[in-house]
């Protein structure tokens, strides 16, 4: 079997206005994750995440270590680097051109001005001048 989890405002989720806490990370594990956890009353698993989702899963096998059997993280994004700040501030670049908000609409209705407006949560508190 085979379960799809989105954060809150991400995905096929709820929206969510609210900018992120610093330990949002965390808190989706001890939070988000426990009620997926609790509601199909999971024995083992398996668990997956890409970009930050990535660091959520590492946070969530070292929660669960008794029943996660294995951890796959794709492109996780563990700490700030200068080249990962430069691809943001880039980015940000981008999504002043006309146009760019409604083709990130495509994928996310109803959170494009959200995301576009996202300062990732583990690097919100440095001065990064993003």
């Amino acid at each position: 079997m085979v379960y799809a989890y989105d954060r809150i405002g991400f995905g096929q989720s709820s929206v969510n206005n609210q900018p992120l806490a610093l330990d949002f990370v965390i808190t989706g594990v001890t939070h988000g994750f426990k009620v997926v956890f609790d509601y199909f009353a999971l024995k083992y698993f398996i668990v997956l995440g890409h970009s930050v989702g990535g660091g959520m899963s590492a946070a969530i096998a070292a929660e669960y270590p008794e029943h996660c059997k294995a951890l796959v993280t794709i492109a996780v994004q563990y700490e700030v680097e200068e080249r990962t700040l430069a691809r943001i501030r880039e980015t940000k670049q981008t999504f002043r051109q006309a146009g760019q908000i409604e083709r990130l609409g495509k994928y996310h209705p109803d959170k494009a001005h959200w995301i576009h407006g996202l300062k990732p949560g583990w690097c919100r508190h440095l001065k990064t001048g993003v």
